[in-house]
């Protein structure tokens, strides 16, 4: 009698495996997963070519792993497993105690200096003053936090390296690191996000922008609005590890300063206009960080209603949305180019020439994986 409780057990386990697999064919399938903020895989063709490709096989596994039953709660429990195990890192990502970190493979030296070559050439040839700024992630700021042999590269590194490859005539680095790992002990950074925060942000900014022709406006004359105190970004979606505290997104406001007339995002037909460069439409979902102008667009154009006239050209990566709002004290008009969804030269999107100054701003992670620069040169 002992042995059917075992038996029944033993059935309801090996049940529950044969039924995932089911669920998982039979159960609608998203092409969106908001909790992971990412597009999931799509079932590839089935075709001669892609069966010997093995692109077909490939596909599928990538398909069902996406698609998995339940998908949401086994990457929590496998992050609760791992970290019983002893392990610190799940998917990439260090959980420590109060913040979570993603780990950097070490940058490809030969793409920067394909990149670095890439903004000297540029600059030389519009003659337009141009200026890099390379911030460092959360991991540049807190690697002692890390474990020993973490694997993640030194972004100072990288960072020095890239700003002495330079073309110190035409180029001027602005360095951001040395205040932020000054203020290191504030929230300067997203607890469960790759991102900076506003006030990481504004530090970067205030310490830099001289450099610009600019004085910083001081941290006291904005009014500043927690927006949200439920974000989970980036890094809590690759491990859904619920005991770190959720984020804030803050907009900071400065009446007294140049107001924003109009936020373009896209161009042509399909461009769509707002008033503010908060996109308050976001907080209510997963991607609250896009509350900043929005995701990742080409083209995003900024006029504000400022006497100075100065126009800038962003090039850039996300890590610019919430660095805006600072430069806007400035500018009146602001035009962001993301290189990464553009697939042609450049001057069939902006007039370079037409622009006072040209800021690239990336952070450190992605400046060392982009291999979008070099369309500077196409």
């Amino acid at each position: 009698m002992n042995r059917i409780p075992k038996i029944m057990s033993i059935g309801i386990f090996f049940g529950f495996l044969l039924l995932l697999p089911v669920l998982t064919i039979i159960l609608p399938k998203q092409s969106f997963s908001e909790v992971e903020n990412r597009s999931l895989s799509e079932m590839p063709e089935f075709n001669a070519i892609s069966v010997m490709s093995r692109d077909f096989m490939n596909g599928t596994e990538d398909f069902l792993s996406d698609h998995f039953a339940a998908r949401s709660s086994w990457i929590g429990i496998k992050t609760d497993i791992e970290l019983l195990s002893g392990k610190s890192e799940v998917n990439n990502v260090f959980i420590l105690e109060n913040r979570l970190v993603e780990r950097t493979p070490q940058p490809d030296y030969q793409l920067a200096d394909l990149s670095i070559q890439a903004i000297n050439d540029f600059a030389e040839k519009y003659s337009v003053p141009t200026f890099v700024m390379i911030a460092p992630t959360s991991g540049g700021i807190y690697m002692d936090e890390l474990p020993e042999n973490s694997g993640s590269f030194n972004q100072k590194t990288l960072i020095d390296y890239v700003y002495n490859g330079l073309d110190n005539e035409n180029v001027t680095a602005l360095n951001a690191y040395s205040a932020l790992y000054a203020t290191r002990d504030e929230y300067i950074y997203y607890r469960t996000d790759h991102h900076w925060t506003t006030l990481g942000a504004y530090y970067a900014y205030s310490s830099t922008i001289k450099k610009m022709g600019f004085t910083p406006v001081s941290l006291g004359k904005f009014d500043i609005e927690h927006a949200s105190h439920s974000f989970k970004g980036t890094l809590y979606s690759k491990v859904l590890y619920d005991e770190i505290e959720d984020d804030v997104i803050d907009y900071y406001y400065n009446k007294s300063s140049a107001k924003v007339m109009s936020v373009i995002v896209g161009e042509g037909e399909q461009a769509e206009v707002y008033d503010s460069l908060y996109f308050r439409e976001y907080l209510a979902k997963k991607d609250k960080y896009s509350s900043f102008t929005g995701p990742n667009q080409p083209l995003i154009n900024i006029k504000t209603d400022s006497l100075s006239g100065k126009k800038l050209l962003l090039i850039k990566d996300s890590y610019a949305h919430c660095f805006v709002p600072f430069l806007v004290q400035h500018y009146s008009e602001i035009e962001m180019l993301d290189l990464r969804y553009i697939n042609s030269s450049i001057e069939n999107y902006v007039d370079v020439s037409s622009y006072d100054q040209v800021l690239f701003l990336y952070n450190a992670t992605s400046f060392a994986e982009d291999e979008n620069i070099k369309k500077l040169g196409l």
